[in-house]
Parts: C-alpha cells; sequence; structure tokens
C-alpha cells in the first residue's frame, strides 16, 4: 500500500459501531456505558450524531487492563 493513500491510514474518528468493534463490545453496551458516566470519551457531532476518538478508545481500554499481559 501506499503510505500517501488516505484511505491506508486508520481512522482517527470511529462512528458508535465501529467503536464497538474495536472494543468488542455491542453498540447497546456503549450506549449504556456513556448514559452511566463510565465509557470512553465521544463528541457529540449532533443530537443524533457522535463519534469516538481513536485514541480515547484505545486509552480507556488500556485503563481496564487486568493483570499482566
Amino acid at each position: 500500500m501506499n503510505s500517501d493513500d488516505p484511505e491506508s491510514e486508520e481512522k482517527r474518528y470511529l462512528t458508535e459501531h465501529e467503536a464497538a468493534e474495536l472494543t468488542r463490545l455491542s453498540t447497546r453496551t456503549l450506549q449504556r456505558l456513556r448514559q452511566n458516566g463510565k465509557g470512553p470519551s465521544f463528541i457529540r457531532l449532533s443530537a443524533r450524531r457522535l463519534v469516538y476518538d481513536r485514541s480515547d478508545l484505545e486509552s480507556w481500554l488500556k485503563s481496564h487492563m487486568v493483570g499482566d499481559m
């Protein structure tokens, strides 16, 4: 792949569905975590649209790591 190709780079902002795939959680679980204030940070673009920053998701996942891997 060409490193100058924008399609070859990882997306910085992920939809709820993409975030669910990355975290291996269901979209419903992400919704519950948001409602309880326990989920990863997100950006609300409108009343019905939000995105997650990939680096925030990765940091949130690391903060929930248990034991040595």
